[in-house]
């Protein structure tokens, strides 16, 4: 098996998911790994390795935020998912995000991002080396001006990760009648 088969499925669009600790630290990774799984009630998943200080967080408090950034955050976003939150203290404000209260849970989502969901955690599905966490949509935010006819707008530039430190943006879009 290739090391990294999962990269045969990239790019991708990449987020930063913010969780929250009980007494109240907020730290965040960057996931590529992500989508939606139902659509009414909304659930979606995220998978998330268990060495990640965001996972601890989100076992403990079961909430988060993931957040879909442009394509002006790539560096603030790759050190986020480079570095631990272990290692170095509020490091999603260290890199340049700025946080703002979210609407239905105690997590902060990432102040002008083109759209953010708020998560309740469901359910985990254990692997070996990541987790399959599942959680409902109870908040969905898109920014109109980038987000028309349920999908965002040609030319909204939502970060994609193509693998390792390459990042690209999405090309033309092709509609078909």
């Amino acid at each position: 098996m290739i090391k990294y088969a999962g990269r045969a499925m990239h790019p991708r669009p990449v987020s930063v998911i913010i969780s929250r600790s009980r007494s109240g630290n907020v730290n965040g990774c960057a996931v590529a790994w992500f989508m939606p799984v139902n659509v009414d009630p909304f659930i979606f998943a995220a998978s998330i390795s268990p060495k990640r200080l965001t996972y601890d967080y989100i076992r403990e408090s079961g909430e988060i935020t993931l957040n879909m950034v442009p394509l002006k955050m790539v560096e603030a976003v790759h050190r986020v998912g480079s570095l631990s939150g272990r290692d170095i203290v509020d490091k999603l404000t260290k890199f340049g995000f700025e946080l703002e209260p979210s609407l239905k849970v105690s997590v902060p989502h990432v102040k002008g991002a083109p759209a953010y969901i708020e998560g309740l955690l469901r359910s985990e599905l254990r692997f070996s080396d990541h987790s399959l966490m599942i959680f409902d949509g109870v908040h969905v935010y898109v920014d109109d001006k980038c987000f028309r006819d349920n999908m965002f707008s040609e030319g909204t530039e939502i970060l994609l990760h193509v693998g390792g430190n390459v990042y690209t943006k999405p090309g033309e879009y092709v509609k078909i009648d």
